[in-house]
Parts: C-alpha cells; structure tokens; sequence
C-alpha cells in the first residue's frame, strides 16, 4: 500500500472545511474556530506541517466568514436564547448552553437581558415539568421520597426552588387551559 501523498497547507483546506461546516451546522465563531483546528491536526497527522502554519491561515478564514455574515455570534446567541426559552429552559440552563457554545460572557448577559420579558419562570418549570412527568403530568399517588427526587431535578435544571416546589404541587385540576 502506498503512503498518502504529501499536501502542502493551504488556504483552500480551511475554506472547504468551514464551507461545509458553516452549511451544516448552526455555529458561533468559537464553534467553526474549534472544528478547523481539529481540521489543522488531522491535516498535519497525515502531512506533515505544524500549526504555527496553520494558525495564519484559519484566522484568515475566520475573518472571511465573520465578514460575509456567514458566523454571526450576536445571531446566534439571540436565536438560541429564543429558542431555549420556547422549550422552557431556565435563564441558568440557557446561560450555561452559550457559555459552551464560547460566546462572549458579556454578550450572553445583554441578550439575556434583553430577553427578560419573554421568559416566564413559572411557565418554564411547567414545560419542564410536563417534559419529564412530574407535578400535575404524573401519576396521581407519590411518595414523599420521590416528590424530593422530582424537586431536585427541577432545582439542577436550573430553575427557582420555591416556583419548583409549587408546580410539583399543582394537580391536573389545578392546569387551566393556557398551561402548557
């Protein structure tokens, strides 16, 4: 079997890989920064090169995809922020998903500042809750021991002990229509 033949690093290396990221996947900068250096390792495994060669050449297609519009974090912060609190996620949960994502801890403050309004802490416990069956989405008889098991679980996912502890009370009677 023959070696693979030997590439020289370029640009176009980089801008294949983030054309192809960039149309799967919805990214942050930190996410399409991470991906084409793992791109830049498996590259120079096989290759040859180092990354002090491949650094130059990521940031330029970092700076490419920044301009074009193609990698927006203020975007992508926003619509994840949106769509995290359709599903009923806690402003904690939401904040800890964006940190991951490698947005900036200052944008993540003013966004979700900004989305303050629309989250409803109480609402977000109720889809949390009818997600996992607990409170008034569960069956009707429950020990004391697996009401506490239920509470912590809400209380790890982030949301108030206090909202926790009265939708875990509530019975399905209780639900008016506009519940979720």
């Amino acid at each position: 079997m023959k070696p693979p033949k030997k590439r020289k690093m370029t640009a176009g290396v980089f801008s294949f890989a983030a054309e192809n990221y960039i149309n799967r996947y919805f990214a942050s900068t930190s996410m399409l920064r991470k991906t084409l250096e793992r791109r830049a390792y498996r590259f120079i495994r096989k290759h040859g090169g180092t990354m002090e060669e491949a650094r130059p050449l990521i940031d330029a297609e970092m700076q490419k995809r920044i301009e074009s519009g193609a990698i927006n974090d203020r975007f992508f912060a926003e619509t994840m922020v949106s769509e995290l609190i359709k599903k009923g996620s806690s402003l904690l949960k939401i904040k800890q998903k964006l940190y991951q994502k490698g947005i900036d801890s200052t944008l993540i403050d003013e966004i979700l500042k900004q989305h303050q309004d629309q989250h409803d802490p109480r609402r977000s416990a109720l889809l949390y809750a009818k997600k996992r069956g607990f409170g008034p989405y569960r069956a009707p008889h429950i020990t004391e021991d697996r009401f506490q098991k239920e509470l912590a679980s809400m209380v790890r996912a982030g949301h108030p002990y206090g909202i926790s502890k009265e939708v875990l009370g509530l019975r399905k009677e209780d639900l008016d229509e506009n519940t979720p």
